[in-house]
């Protein structure tokens, strides 16, 4: 047998491929040896050192509803999928949802046990279904929009002083809006979204579409502020309570104002977050080793003190509005739950941390994800964009333009080489 034939084999099979599996088992046990000799995390933000220890991390139970004055918690979240894109121009389809849950109905969703069990869905669809059933569809609300992205011309006003680039402007068209954002809408389309972001990378229109998106959100959340039935309320946005642009800023300072007025608690909560310590490690993995070292068998929270966009934003405080001051949190909202999860809140609510904490962790129990809250568990549901629906979408648009579509899509769309190369297989 030829050399490179016994190389072949050698590489390829199942004895020959032992060695450099042994050999990734071998990196994996050393990346699990090197955390676990951490005793404490250091975070570099906003020009100061941050440093998390065991004792940083205090247990907190679920919070009982003697102890707190909110009935309930309305849980925001959006979804997006872009019908038409290319760098400087997005036509989106856009959802926002919104799910009304009370302190006191945990169990109420539990009790979703019909035939629909036995069909392998899961438990939020199972509680969607149910309450349909029950007459209850008054708990969700959603809110349907086709945002249209464009770079402004050469020539305006808002161009970035360094570089030159031009920023993005939006039309929004209304399908559905049972949350009430139609008073937002004209000061979104006044609103002009940076060309570029904090560190002068040009910013493209699908990023500013997402801009749009968020934005959105954070005026739902008004929108339910105003409601009369949202009085003794949590506000949770899925996401954080920091931004990426001016305008971002601009509409969630005037969120949190809105909220101190009227004593609602606000918070977000994030699924996922790509903070790293000084020596580039994963905040969150970091946070389950040190757990490891404490004696906490239950929920837990860990401040990030002086953290996030608090001093920023005060540095930024170039007029009369209340500016977004902003208190990170790690927590743990069940003991059996294998996630760790970023929450924000004002600072100025920072003595409610725990309380809010735990609230949240009165309502992660749903098995289908153990330690999130099933509010936005259903936030999620109502306001995600499946493939199939942004199908739908473009066939509805294609269909208007019959024969007008392909020159359109030739002007606007970038064509997707990836799509037609996962095509083929």
């Amino acid at each position: 047998m030829a050399k490179s034939e016994e190389e072949s084999k050698e590489r390829n099979g199942p004895e020959g491929r032992s060695a450099p599996a042994e050999r990734v088992v071998e990196i994996l046990k050393q990346m699990k040896s090197d955390r676990e000799d951490i005793n404490s995390i250091s975070i570099a933000k906003d020009g100061e050192i941050h440093i998390l220890k065991p004792e940083s991390l205090r247990q907190f139970e679920d919070t009982d509803s003697k102890d707190v004055k909110w009935r309930e918690a309305i849980f925001i979240d959006g979804g997006q999928a872009a019908l038409i894109e290319n760098s400087d121009f997005c036509l989106s389809f856009i959802r926002i949802g919104a799910f009304r849950q009370s302190r006191n109905n945990d169990a109420e969703k539990n009790e979703t046990q019909g035939p629909e069990a036995q069909k392998g869905l899961g438990s939020a669809e199972m509680a969607m279904r149910d309450q349909k059933r029950k007459g209850k569809q008054g708990r969700a609300k959603v809110s349907e929009f086709y945002i249209a992205v464009k770079a402004e011309s050469e020539d305006t006003p808002e161009k970035n002083e360094k570089t030159g680039l031009p920023g993005f402007k939006s039309e929004i068209v209304s399908i559905k809006d049972e949350i009430g954002l139609e008073e937002f809408l004209k000061h979104i389309e006044q609103a002009t979204i940076a060309g570029t972001d904090a560190s002068n990378r040009r910013r493209e229109a699908p990023e500013a579409a997402a801009l749009i998106r968020r934005i959105l959100e954070i005026c739902a959340a008004r929108a339910l502020l105003h409601e009369e039935s949202s009085r003794d309320t949590i506000l949770v946005l899925d996401g954080h309570l920091e931004w990426e642009d001016n305008q971002e800023r601009k509409f969630l300072a005037e969120l949190l104002k809105e909220a101190d007025e009227k004593e609602t608690a606000v918070a977000a909560l994030a699924k996922k977050t790509g903070m790293t310590s000084e020596d580039g490690k994963s905040v969150v993995s970091l946070l389950k080793v040190l757990e490891k070292k404490t004696d906490i068998t239950g929920n837990w929270i860990a401040a990030l003190e002086g953290s996030s966009s608090e001093k920023e934003n005060a540095r930024n405080d170039n007029d009369n509005r209340k500016e977004a001051r902003v208190k990170t949190y790690f927590v743990k909202l069940h003991p059996k739950s294998r996630f760790v999860f970023k929450l924000q809140i004002p600072a100025e609510n920072s003595e409610s941390a725990d309380l809010i904490a735990g609230w949240l962790s009165r309502v992660s129990k749903d098995p289908v994800f153990l330690g999130y809250p099933y509010g936005l568990i259903m936030a999620d549901r109502i306001a995600r964009v499946s493939n199939r629906e942004a199908e739908y979408e473009k066939t509805r648009l294609k269909a208007k333009l019959g024969r007008e579509w392909r020159d359109v899509e030739d002007a606007l769309a970038m064509p997707d080489a990836h799509s037609v190369l996962d095509s083929i297989y």
